[in-house]
């Protein structure tokens, strides 16, 4: 099993690496960032089995990163990482397509079941966080997460290219222009002129209404980390 992880917090990720290579996983690489993430899987000859996702990244989170992975990469499994328990982030992390998800406190009495359900197809959810939920249910949460997906499915973009979708995706991020310059292998001139395209395919006049129309057509997520941002998270 090939494993890649992709956290921001030095503490976090030395300790999910250290403890992935003495139970003898290969990780192929470590990213600080959802951009360095993506930049990674444009280069690797050898893609991993799995990602371990943090979530609270910048300057594109771990929800945002892990729909463009689904999409693009969709061999890929992805466990979503976090030291915050709140049900409304493990919707969105479900929503957004991760297989599975774990708190990060005293992972590693859950990491090897939960990569090994993640492997098999299944999804997973941290057993110890079953308790957060009180009013939604799981099955809510997943039903959530197929219609949405089912609407990516169903939107009709068949006046954009393949390519003009992945700028869609990545616009609707806090990347900049040069960063979504980087991961689609193009210059930031391009990328101007494609949001000129693109706008005009579809009678957008801002990034503003872009967003929106990613949004409420299925082809981006916008995570929400408002309700923690006073948490201090648990490692």
């Amino acid at each position: 099993m090939t494993i890649a992880v992709a956290d921001d917090y030095a503490k976090s990720y030395n300790t999910t690496i250290d403890w992935l290579k003495k139970q003898g996983f290969t990780v192929l690489f470590h990213a600080k960032s959802g951009h360095e993430l993506l930049k990674e899987l444009n280069t690797q000859k050898i893609l991993p089995n799995i990602i371990l996702m943090d979530i609270k990244m910048k300057p594109i989170d771990g929800c945002a990163a892990t729909y463009y992975i689904k999409h693009h990469y969709p061999a890929i499994k992805t466990i979503a990482l976090s030291g915050y328990l709140d049900a409304t982030i493990v919707k969105q992390v479900v929503v957004c397509g991760a297989d599975g998800f774990i708190n990060k406190a005293k992972k590693e009495e859950i990491l090897k079941e939960a990569l090994d359900e993640a492997l098999n197809g299944n999804n997973y959810i941290d057993p110890r966080f079953l308790d957060v939920f009180k009013e939604i249910s799981l099955q809510s949460i997943y039903s959530t997460k197929e219609k949405f997906w089912k609407k990516h499915t169903d939107t009709d973009t068949k006046q954009l290219t393949a390519r003009e979708k992945t700028f869609i995706m990545l616009a609707s991020t806090q990347l900049n222009n040069y960063e979504i310059a980087e991961l689609m292998n193009i210059t930031v001139r391009t990328v101007e002129t494609m949001f000129t395209r693109v706008s005009k395919k579809l009678d957008l006049k801002s990034h503003k209404e872009l967003l929106l129309f990613a949004l409420q057509n299925g082809m981006a997520v916008n995570a929400d980390f408002s309700c923690i941002e006073e948490i201090e998270e648990v490692v």
